[in-house]
């Protein structure tokens, strides 16, 4: 009987055991406990001595860069130019570029990120380079709700400048499918254009 008991003890002494590892993984990795992890601040205080660990480099860069393409497609929207000139206006889109290249080295599968590079590029007058990221755009998400307003615009931006002879026939395709996403499930940005 006593035999018994003790090898039904054993895979419960196992599980012990590896969850005991697995805090003591943890808390070696922890700068609370771990002194090489941390750093004196300027107030007394310790910090983690990578920040950069605490961030993902695409995201950071993708919102710097959407920042900076967000604020000039208002201000290009409403045909506002009292905010910036057009020497600021093409650098922050260069910078929004570079950015977005930058997040892409991280996350070359990310849909948004192309989308929005295929904007910048558009609205810095490099159709070439905008239709290539859209292409990449329309690869990797062709059936995205959130992404059909964004290549919509992209596309217009791009037949102001090239025509619609720019599109061939899987470039119509990916269009008339985004134009259905957003005539089905938000309908109302159809009706404003």
């Amino acid at each position: 009987m006593r035999y018994r008991s003790w090898k039904t003890l054993l895979p419960v002494l196992g599980l012990f055991a590896v969850g005991g590892i697995a805090v003591g993984k943890v808390l070696d990795n922890a700068p609370a406990f771990t002194q090489e992890l941390r750093t004196q601040s300027v107030f007394g205080d310790w910090r983690v001595v990578a920040p950069s660990s605490l961030y993902h480099k695409s995201d950071y860069y993708f919102d710097l860069a959407y920042g900076y393409l967000r604020g000039d497609i208002a201000d290009f929207l409403v045909e506002d130019t009292s905010f910036s000139s057009d020497d600021i206006y093409q650098a922050r889109l260069e910078r929004a570029a570079e950015l977005l290249e930058l997040s892409l080295l991280s996350a070359p599968s990310r849909a948004k990120t192309w989308s929005a590079l295929a904007a910048t590029n558009a609205l810095l007058g490099q159709p070439e380079n905008a239709i290539s990221a859209l292409r990449a755009s329309w690869r990797l998400a062709p059936n995205n709700l959130s992404e059909a307003p964004e290549r919509l615009f992209v596309v217009s931006l791009l037949n102001d400048q090239l025509g619609p002879a720019w599109q061939q026939s899987e470039e119509r395709l990916a269009i008339i499918t985004d134009i259905r996403i957003v005539r089905r499930y938000r309908p109302q940005l159809l009706s404003s254009q």
